[in-house]
């Protein structure tokens, strides 16, 4: 009785967390397996935004559009990505790399079709840059949907690159702590202030 016991919590365990590979600051070489992400409410977007990349000189080297999405989940704030190249792109898109994810969790994943997915997702020593590599999309193509799960519980402005031969910079989301309404923060300051009346007036009395 037991071992079924057993059998079925490792069970229900591993049905929760199968969509997530967990990156690590410094991991390299982890495989999408084409699962798809948690379902959520959707908190924000940015849809189609065009991107040059130039390379040092000034000579463009590929366009496209990409889409990201920003998801409430159970598991905390969930960032999508979708990327294509312009028909006149001259080298392939190789690499997206998105920031700012230090000091969070980041499960990563993408799906396998339709488009194309990364070979592999990397994430930086400091933790700050999550990347997918290996893309190879050409002119005209599209990459498949990724997605990076977090534990954040909002978002902020942030940053996404394609690169190859060039680099294209956008401005997209990235995961951050909420920040304190203006109500919240005159309770504080208030709280902070008889806090510091009380320690006054006690001292006043022994004196």
């Amino acid at each position: 009785m037991k071992k079924m016991i057993l059998i079925v919590m490792f069970s229900l365990m591993m049905a929760t967390t199968a969509f997530a590979i967990p990156l690590l600051p410094g991991t390299f070489g982890v495989v999408p397996t084409g699962v798809a992400p948690l379902s959520g409410t959707l908190v924000a977007s940015v849809i189609n935004a065009p991107f040059t990349g130039v390379d040092a000189n000034g000579i463009v080297k590929f366009t496209g559009f990409l889409t990201q999405k920003v998801y409430s989940t159970s598991a905390g704030m969930l960032f999508t990505y979708l990327f294509s190249s312009g028909s006149g792109s001259a080298n392939v898109i190789e690499r997206l790399s998105t920031t700012d994810f230090t000091g969070w969790t980041t499960d990563v994943n993408a799906l396998l079709t339709p488009g194309n997915p990364p070979g592999t997702f990397e994430r930086s020593s400091d933790g700050s840059t999550v990347s997918g590599a290996h893309f190879a999309i050409g002119a005209g193509q599209t990459s498949s949907l990724l997605w990076i799960q977090t534990n954040a519980t909002s978002y902020k402005i942030g940053s996404t690159s394609l690169i190859d031969g060039g680099i294209a910079n956008i401005s997209t989301y990235a995961p951050s702590a909420p920040v304190p309404e203006p109500g919240s923060l005159a309770l504080l300051g208030m709280g902070l202030l008889g806090m510091i009346g009380y320690g006054k007036a006690r001292f006043g009395k022994k004196s």
